[in-house]
């Protein structure tokens, strides 16, 4: 065995009294040495097994510099389910720990995730008028307006039955827009004047028919 000390995984599940599969969980380099199919590993890395396996709920990923989701989400001041979806967009790894159910980043990737994207304008135009004129609101402009998440719009939307328009585009369309009298009504249940709301009524006279 080229002058190192290993012992196999076997031994140690024997010694540790824990599943050969959970210690596979734990990243370490895996030695063969035909004809023997059992898996080896160094001492050192053993003895980090060892420790692994002996250490509380959080404490391994503690130390190796990781934050749990939920821990992250609270420092950035955002929902858990918006880091998720963040850390998958900007392809940001996640990791679980034995003996802990929370899923963890790394504690470097909080200041990327505290970035809000950025949308291009052309790509959410706030608003549009169908081949008859008729006037609708983007959802990202009425979030914006409101101040509430697009979440909270959508469920409104759906629970009010509101047609959402897609534009030429149809269901391939990433923004929906509802009509500005749904838009109103929308509003006036949070007792709302959309009056009072900074809307470019200039902008809005004047527009042609205009898809995203």
């Amino acid at each position: 065995m080229r002058g190192r000390e290993y012992i196999s995984v076997l031994a140690l599940t024997k010694e540790l009294g824990a599943p050969e599969k959970v210690l596979f969980n734990y990243t370490f380099e895996r030695h063969r040495f035909p004809p023997s199919t059992r898996v080896y590993v160094t001492v050192e890395d053993a003895e980090k097994l060892r420790q692994w396996y002996s250490a509380k709920p959080g404490q391994v990923a503690s130390e190796s510099g990781f934050i749990s989701v939920q821990e992250a989400a609270r420092k950035l001041g955002i929902h858990t389910e918006t880091v998720k979806a963040r850390a998958r967009r900007l392809k940001i790894p996640t990791s679980r720990f034995f003996k802990d159910s929370n899923l963890y980043i790394h504690k470097d990737a909080l200041e990327k995730l505290a970035l809000r994207p950025r949308f291009n304008r052309a790509r959410a135009f706030p608003y549009v008028k169908d081949e008859a004129g008729v006037l609708y609101i983007a959802i990202p402009e009425i979030c914006r307006q409101m101040s509430v998440t697009r979440q909270c719009v959508n469920d409104a939307v759906r629970r009010r039955e509101y047609t959402v328009y897609r534009g030429s585009r149809g269901i391939n369309s990433i923004i929906g827009y509802i009509l500005k009298r749904d838009f109103c009504d929308l509003v006036s249940k949070k007792s709302i004047d959309p009056e009072t709301l900074p809307w470019d009524t200039a902008k809005l006279d004047e527009m042609s028919p205009r898809e995203k």
